[in-house]
């Protein structure tokens, strides 16, 4: 009956890979899926103080860079719509242009204006409402040219010889991971599988999270140790599914 509840408020699909990765076991189906559950929470700790630690890094260098508070805002008419963004496909005659980070921005504006019912009068008030894709983005291959790669101070314990691109794909495979979280999706399967159970990739994505905040300093790391229930979750979960991976 339990089993019959949870479909009904969860849906079908979403219990599906559950039952499939317990052999059919609607009661293990109904306790893999708490479990799953319980990795989020446990990751939203040290997930959350990933990205308030990254922007603020990020936006301390830009605000230096450009010598002003208020870049967000004025960088609308600065490289946020630089000549460089826009690309002509020669082939097809067809122009497209690069303007991610400008749109997210105005939305941020709106959003700011919606809220308070006045528009923002510092790029400082609207930091904490661009996500994690915003700061992210930064690093893709055009941006970073169009920031002359100062976004690599923010990294100033990086390893050395440490580039835009191996900082971006990280970056990139914990916002995707974020993204799952937050939107509580399955965490536990192995990728591009249904039914796979898998706790190794966690542990390695728990690690690129401790990484990426050495990088930003040291401390950082030592600090969330005294919040960090990563590793005790994946031990105590891990022990109750031994097929896993």
């Amino acid at each position: 009956m339990l089993f019959q509840n949870a479909q009904k408020f969860l849906s079908t699909p979403r219990l599906i890979p559950y039952l499939r990765a317990s052999g059919g076991d609607e009661q293990k189906a109904l306790l893999l899926y708490l479990d799953n559950l319980r990795l989020a929470q446990s990751f939203y700790i040290p997930l959350s103080f990933l990205e308030v630690s990254l922007r603020n890094a990020l936006h301390e260098v830009l605000e230096q860079h450009f010598n002003s508070v208020n870049w967000l805002l004025e960088q609308r008419r600065g490289f946020m719509i630089d000549n460089r963004l826009t690309n002509k496909d020669y082939r097809t005659g067809k122009t497209t242009t690069n303007d991610k980070i400008l749109r997210m921005v105005e939305t941020a504006i709106r959003d700011f204006e919606e809220r308070w019912n006045y528009p923002p009068t510092s790029g400082s008030v609207l930091i904490a409402d661009l996500n994690f894709g915003f700061w992210t983005t930064l690093f893709s291959r055009t941006y970073f040219g169009l920031l002359q790669k100062r976004l690599l101070r923010a990294f100033p314990h990086r390893p050395y010889g440490t580039e835009r691109e191996t900082i971006y794909n990280k970056l990139k495979d914990i916002r995707t991971f974020r993204n799952r979280v937050y939107h509580y999706e399955p965490l536990c399967f192995q990728k591009h599988s249904k039914n796979a159970l898998c706790f190794s990739q966690l542990q390695q994505l728990h690690t690129t999270i401790l990484e990426l905040l050495g990088w930003l300093d040291p401390a950082l790391p030592i600090w969330l140790t005294e919040a960090d229930r990563v590793p005790d979750t994946l031990r105590t979960i891990g022990r109750r599914y031994p097929q896993a991976t």
